[in-house]
């Protein structure tokens, strides 16, 4: 079976989870446009998921289609202890003790899984439950805190909690280091880490990567993030803008501008951005989505980032294969209206000038097409941060960085062996007629590369071709020996 031609530039991350693991359903998420999926190390056990990775490499060989694994480790969540009968429910105006040990919970009161969380606690502060669904105000930070229910609701076992200031807590605690070795063996493409507060968590993390090829993604959903935000985007290799969590731990009408800045911050680094949480959350239990969900999932793409990230609605819902095409369907409509859009930057350097080059080009010309030899996929992805309205049509030697620039808005990956230039383009050729079938010959297709090709980070050439001229091999090995 052949790669399936691509209908959209958009890109669709699928988590994996009970109603999405087995390999029909996986191969259904991806015929329908998933280029990515997340396994949520947060639920599910170690083996559930690498067999699942295991489905996935299957599908991948079945349909000639390099798709990106996504670890997502756990981080440091805070949650509260067990509760009797697993729940309890919470009415407004009652007290309410949180616990500093291990006690079981019951209508009085229920522990919190971080010693010390107290110590930064003063009356009147806010504590959120769940999913901001319950709120405490604190009467006496104790210990044991003593609480006031401002909004009731049913507590259940290790539900989550949010304060509105703690202690820092390190984004990669020793359970988290065990999945990573776990996942670095395994072979995911990225790993995603949790409740990033400093840009030393990214530091201590890629001190773990060493030289390993997985790459590092950030979920933006802490507060203390956005005071570090430019340069935890810069040490990561991908965005996630992570609303959930986020949304609790800031003035929820400041989040789809929060969503802007991350995007923006994003796009400025060449990191591929994706939203998540409720893009399409009621699909989890209904065939279509909602109309504010169409308008979200619109405006996020119209915002700049590379596509959207489903959660619940793939893992658990009842219609993932459906969410996955009604995300396709959306993305797919919201690309005509896109237009190229230069990346905010304070500086230049000879690189993002051909870049920017390139793209004017083959948009003043009206190319069919962008092609860009690459060894680490940069310039796949510089070139996907502009946003420019015709497939960008990655040649690289690297299985694995095809299936991680494969999350980057336009880039379609084409694995090739490095040789000359000349048959680097002709082993595009075939992916590039597939997917754009109704080339002519005289059309222009505007190629970026570095000369000679041995050398990385060497971009430095920028090539206009008619497609005859590149079927044929037309002058390209007078360019490569150049």
């Amino acid at each position: 079976m052949h790669l399936p031609r691509p209908e959209i530039q958009g890109r669709i991350i699928a988590t994996l989870g009970p109603a999405s693991r087995d390999l029909p359903v996986i191969r259904a998420l991806a015929q329908a446009g998933a280029r990515g999926f997340r396994f949520n190390f947060s639920h599910g056990t170690p083996e559930q998921h690498l067999e699942a990775l295991q489905r996935l490499r299957t599908v991948e060989q079945e349909l000639q289609m390099p798709l990106a694994a996504i670890q997502d480790l756990p981080g440091p969540k805070i949650r509260v202890g067990s509760v009797a009968q697993d729940q309890v429910r919470l009415q407004r105006g009652q007290r309410f003790l949180l616990y500093d040990d291990d006690r079981p919970g019951d209508e009085r009161g229920v522990s919190v899984r971080l010693p010390g969380f107290w110590k930064a606690l003063n009356p009147g502060d806010r504590i959120l439950l769940g999913d901001g669904e319950m709120e405490l105000e604190v009467v006496d930070p104790g210990p044991p805190v003593d609480t006031r229910v401002l909004r009731g609701g049913l507590l259940r076992s290790g539900k989550g909690v949010t304060l509105p200031s703690g202690p820092y807590l390190p984004s990669l605690g020793p359970e988290d280091r065990r999945l990573l070795e776990l996942g670095l063996n395994a072979g995911f493409d990225y790993v995603a880490l949790s409740y990033v507060q400093h840009p030393r968590d990214l530091e201590e993390a890629r001190r773990l990567l060493q030289d390993h090829p997985t790459r590092l993604m950030v979920k933006i959903e802490r507060r203390e993030a956005l005071d570090h935000l430019e340069r935890i985007v810069e040490l990561a290799d991908a965005v996630i803008v992570a609303r959930g969590d986020l949304g609790l731990a800031v003035d929820l009408t400041e989040l789809p501008h929060l969503q802007r800045r991350i995007i923006q911050t994003a796009r400025r680094h060449h990191r591929p951005v994706h939203v998540a949480t409720q893009t399409m959350a009621s699909m989890v239990d209904l065939p279509r989505p909602t109309r504010a969900e169409v308008t979200d999932v619109t405006l996020a793409l119209l915002q700049g980032a590379d596509g959207i990230l489903l959660s619940d609605e793939t893992a658990v819902g009842r219609y993932p294969v459906d969410t996955v095409a009604w995300a396709r369907r959306i993305l797919k409509t919201a690309e005509a209206h896109l237009r190229p859009s230069p990346v905010p930057r304070t500086g230049s350097s000879p690189v993002e000038a051909l870049v920017d080059a390139a793209v004017d080009l083959a948009h003043r010309v009206g190319a069919r097409c962008l092609i860009a030899p690459t060894a680490s996929g940069a310039t796949a992805l510089r070139l996907s941060s502009r946003r420019p309205r015709l497939p960008i049509f990655a040649v690289t030697p690297s299985e694995r960085v095809a299936r991680q620039i494969h999350i980057a808005f336009g880039v379609e990956p084409v694995i090739g062996q490095e040789a000359s230039l000349a048959v680097l383009l002709q082993q595009a050729v075939q992916r590039i007629r597939r997917c754009v079938p109704d080339l002519a010959p005289e059309d222009r297709c505007v190629v970026l590369v570095g000369l000679p090709l041995k050398v990385r980070g060497n971009t430095n050439t920028l090539l206009l071709r008619t497609w005859q001229q590149l079927q044929e091999g037309q002058g390209l090995d007078e360019v490569s020996e150049a």
